[in-house]
This record gives C-alpha cells, sequence and structure tokens, in this order.
C-alpha cells in the first residue's frame, strides 16, 4: 500500500474532495496554500517526496495517525490517542482574513470576496476575539523582529500590556503602523498618553496624546516568520530607505 493509497483512503473515509482537503491544509497552521493538483500528484504517486508539515495536517484534518499515513505502520485511528484529546478526531480549523493595512482601518467591513485567509491553530482560536485579523508587514520598522513578508495576527478585543506590539492610527494621518506600545501616564487635559516605539532606530517614535491624537486597532497576538523572502540586495535596499526616511524627517 503506497502512501498515495493511503491518503486516499483517509481522503475518501473522511468524506473529504481532493479540493476540500487541499483547502484545509492552506487554512492549517503556518497558511501556507496547497492546490487540489498537489493532492491529487500526492494520490497518483507523481509527488515523490511529500513534506512532513503538509503529512501532519492532512493527518490531523483526516483524524488518522500520522504513522499509518506516512510509513502504513501502526493503527489508522489509535483509541488511546482519539480518548487523549491530543488527537482530536472531529478537528475544526477557524481561518482568519489576510487584510491589506488599508482594509485593517476598517477591519469590520472589509470587503470578504477579495481576500486571502490563513488557518490558526486550536489553542488561539479558543481564545482570539471575534475580528481576529492577520496582516503581512510591509517596512522595516520592526526589524529585527518583524521583517517585510512575515505575518502577523492582530486581535482588536485585546487591550495591549506595555511592551507588547500594536497596531495603531494616528487620527490625523492615513496610514496604520505597527509599533511597540509604552504607557505614560495622564497628560494635562487628564487623557492617557502613550508612545509607539519602532524597534528599526531609524524610525521615529510617536507620542499619542490630546495634541496627536491616535488609536491602537489591536494587540498583536502570533507572529509568523519568513525567512529570506527577500534577497540580501533588497534588504539593504530596506534599510536606505529607512535612513533616507529619518533623515528627510529630521
Amino acid at each position: 500500500m503506497t502512501i498515495g493509497y493511503r491518503i486516499k483512503k483517509a481522503r475518501l473515509t473522511a468524506s473529504f474532495s481532493q479540493g476540500k482537503l487541499a483547502n484545509a491544509i492552506s487554512n492549517f497552521g503556518d497558511g501556507k496554500r496547497l492546490s487540489r493538483t498537489a493532492i491529487a500528484q500526492w494520490e497518483s504517486g507523481a509527488t515523490k517526496e511529500i513534506g512532513a508539515a503538509n503529512l501532519l495536517k492532512a493527518a490531523k484534518i483526516l483524524s488518522v495517525n500520522p504513522e499509518w499515513l506516512q510509513f502504513g505502520t501502526g493503527e489508522i485511528k489509535p483509541a488511546a490517542l482519539a480518548q487523549s484529546g491530543l488527537f482530536p478526531t472531529d478537528l475544526e480549523v477557524r481561518t482568519l482574513p489576510i487584510l491589506s493595512f488599508l482594509e485593517a482601518l476598517n477591519y469590520m467591513e472589509f470587503n470578504k470576496s477579495n481576500v486571502s485567509y490563513t488557518g490558526i491553530d486550536q489553542d488561539l482560536a479558543a481564545v482570539a476575539g471575534p475580528d481576529v485579523f492577520a496582516l503581512v508587514v510591509k517596512d522595516a520598522s520592526m526589524m529585527p523582529e518583524l521583517k517585510p513578508g512575515d505575518i502577523v495576527v492582530i486581535d482588536p478585543a485585546i487591550a495591549p500590556q506595555p511592551g507588547e506590539t500594536v497596531l495603531a492610527k494616528l487620527d490625523n494621518e492615513d496610514p496604520v503602523f505597527l509599533r511597540r506600545y509604552r504607557l505614560l501616564g495622564k497628560d494635562a487635559k487628564g487623557l492617557n498618553t502613550f508612545e509607539l516605539i519602532p524597534i528599526n532606530e531609524y524610525w521615529p517614535k510617536i507620542i499619542v496624546n490630546s495634541d496627536n491624537p491616535g488609536h491602537i486597532i489591536g494587540t498583536l497576538v502570533e507572529h509568523r516568520c519568513r525567512r529570506r523572502l527577500n534577497s540580501p540586495e533588497q534588504e539593504s535596499d530596506s534599510a536606505t530607505v529607512a535612513v533616507e526616511k529619518t533623515t528627510e524627517d529630521e
């Protein structure tokens, strides 16, 4: 019995089409996209090596033993695993939208037909608010912690604690941005003031108060790192742009 045969058997037993399984894997964990054609190639044997991460996702989604799916050994659905709760037999994957920074301004009113979605694990899904969403990092202001291309998950329902990363907006400017949050206390008018601090020292700090009003959109609850998304030359260009931006601000 080949691995492709076992995947097909598990898929049909779970009443999944190839497209449904591809979508479920795409929306699980790191959110890497997988096509229906990829599943067909797994089952036909055209793909000789299937990534361990995708096999584990498929096993969890189809509620089978990962060892059986990959090697054909062990029970298909070990009773001990099912009873332990470590291996759910009825797995529901929660998805959330990946919004642009512009769409994040109105995160409750975005066009659902024009966005991509990604999945979150069960632990985060259990505590995340109803309006949680994801963003792709666009600039170098939070480097080296957050790099362009990384995905961050933002929860508007969670109030930030000092030192946490937030998505914020100044009332008099359109862009939203990611910064570290630092509470400063009350200003002369009795309003809360806070500082928004970049990790990249070449980007300016921002103080939000009654003279420079702004607000927190949400708090970062998950960060997915994408290694070397840009070439070294592109990363160098990003750093140069940051330096030039600071020089212009001065």
